[in-house]
């Protein structure tokens, strides 16, 4: 059966992200061992290298072996565990961020579908990739999010649709894209509307179905989530990272960003600079 093993690191900061990695691990269980029966925050997608083992949502039970993956959403009370005489081993990233549940959509995940079976040998080395780039410095949490958009990016291309939109003309993809082009400069919905060719209305239906949010408090979100990154990694005062990210009012800026991140820009500043250490042998995810 071989010895167990298990390896996690969690990111504790868990920034206002468009998309952030929060864990992510690889463990080889022991006979039955088992997490659950509780719930996450957060999406969590576990990659079945071998043995067997179930996962228990709702209702519904499945039973996964090698090359099964299986999904947690946010919320929804999950338990799983190892078999008893083949027990499993897997690898597993943890994620959340205004994206994650559009990009998710594309896949072939659903929450009435949480379980696929893949062969296809990117797969595999595409999560250890993720695991591979952890750590608590800017850099090794960038990595990790260009990681993450690899692998999910693999798990839209294998889907059946190969990740087109339903309805046809993907209106929250444009207007995401449109956003991370002009967030800098003075962008509003209505802007983004019009470039785009749909109505305020229209838009507002699609990123709330699409993403869980506004259009209005996604511009928000990946403002701040870009004035997080010049913090941590320029010496820029905050009145110029206000303007560098479309707000003209540095005041404004310190209170929307408080909003989203529970810090000022400065105090988020001072944790940023304080050491950080990754956390390994923690519980499993």
């Amino acid at each position: 059966m071989g010895e167990t093993f298990k390896f996690s690191y969690k990111d504790r900061t868990r920034e206002s992200l468009t998309l952030g990695v929060y864990n992510c691990g690889a463990q080889k269980c022991g006979p039955g061992e088992a997490w659950g029966e509780g719930v996450r925050d957060h999406y969590l997608i576990h990659y079945v290298r071998s043995g067997r083992g179930c996962y228990r949502t709702g209702e519904a039970l499945y039973t996964l072996g090698e090359n099964d993956l299986f999904i947690v959403y946010p919320g929804d009370p999950i338990r799983y565990w190892a078999d008893e005489e083949e027990p499993w081993e897997y690898v597993w990233v943890g994620f959340n961020g205004s994206e994650a549940n559009y990009l998710l959509k594309r896949t072939d995940f659903q929450r009435n579908r949480p379980v696929l079976h893949l062969e296809d040998d990117r797969l595999r080395p595409a999560l250890q990739a993720i695991l591979d780039a952890h750590g608590g410095s800017l850099f090794h949490q960038t990595r990790m999010i260009g990681r993450l958009y690899e692998f999910l990016s693999l798990l839209i291309e294998l889907s059946s649709s190969g990740g087109a939109p339903e309805g046809g003309f993907d209106y929250v993809g444009s207007a995401t894209k449109f956003i991370a082009y002009n967030y800098a400069s003075p962008i509003d919905v209505s802007t983004i509307a019009q470039n785009i060719g749909v109505s305020r209305s229209h838009l507002y239906r699609v990123f709330v179905k699409s993403l869980g949010v506004t259009p209005n408090e996604y511009l928000t979100r990946y403002r701040i989530s870009q004035a997080c990154a010049l913090l941590a990694g320029s010496s820029l005062p905050v009145s110029s990272v206000a303007n560098s990210v479309g707000y003209e009012d540095p005041l404004y800026f310190s209170r929307v960003f408080k909003r989203i991140t529970g810090l000022s820009p400065r105090a988020y500043l001072a944790g940023r600079r304080a050491p950080e250490s990754a956390e390994s042998g923690s519980r499993q995810p």
